[in-house]
C-alpha cells in the first residue's frame, strides 16, 4: 500500500465521529495531514485484506462467467466483495451486541460490533508488528473467527 491522500475532501465527506481515516479500494483517505506508522501499517493491512478479496471476487467471476455467461453484477464482485463482507459480518455483530444489551445503547453496540469484525482484529492485534503486512500469510483475517494462536 503505497498510495495515501492526506487531508481529502471525500475522507472528510464520507467520515463521520472519531473515524479519521478509510481504506477505499486499496487507497487510503484520511482527513488527517500526517499519519503515524502504526495507522499506516493498520490501513495496510487492510489494503492487504481487499485485495485478497479482489483476487477471490475475481476468480469467482470468472467461474460464474464461464458457467452461466455475462451479468453486470458479476463485473463488480471483485470489487466489492470486500465490502459486502465487512458489512454483512458488522451488521450481524451489530445485532448481537445490540440485542444482548437489551436494546439500549446503539452507539456502544455499533462501536463493539466493528472493533469484532475479523478485518479490524486483525489490524489492529497486528498494527505494531512492522514486518506483519510482507510476512502474513492468504486470508489470514479468517484466524480471527477462531480466536488467534500467539505464535501467528
Amino acid at each position: 500500500m503505497k498510495i495515501v491522500y492526506y487531508e481529502s475532501r471525500l475522507a472528510k465527506l464520507l467520515l463521520r465521529g472519531g473515524y479519521p481515516t478509510i481504506m477505499l479500494f486499496g487507497f487510503v483517505l484520511t482527513k488527517r495531514p500526517a499519519l503515524d506508522e502504526r495507522s499506516l501499517r493498520h490501513e495496510e493491512i487492510h489494503a492487504v485484506q481487499w485485495r485478497e478479496c479482489f483476487y477471490a471476487g475475481g476468480g469467482a467471476m470468472l467461474l460464474l462467467l464461464w458457467g452461466g455467461g455475462f451479468s453486470w453484477w458479476l463485473v463488480l464482485l471483485p470489487l466489492l466483495l470486500y465490502y459486502v463482507w465487512y458489512v454483512t459480518e458488522w451488521m450481524v455483530r451489530f445485532a448481537g451486541c445490540f440485542f444482548n444489551r437489551g436494546k439500549k445503547d446503539v452507539a456502544r453496540a455499533g462501536h463493539e460490533a466493528y472493533r469484532n469484525v475479523v478485518m479490524e482484529r486483525e489490524a489492529y492485534a497486528r498494527e505494531g508488528d512492522k514486518d506483519y503486512p510482507e510476512r502474513r500469510g492468504w486470508f489470514a483475517f479468517l484466524r480471527y473467527y477462531r480466536g488467534v494462536s500467539e505464535n501467528m
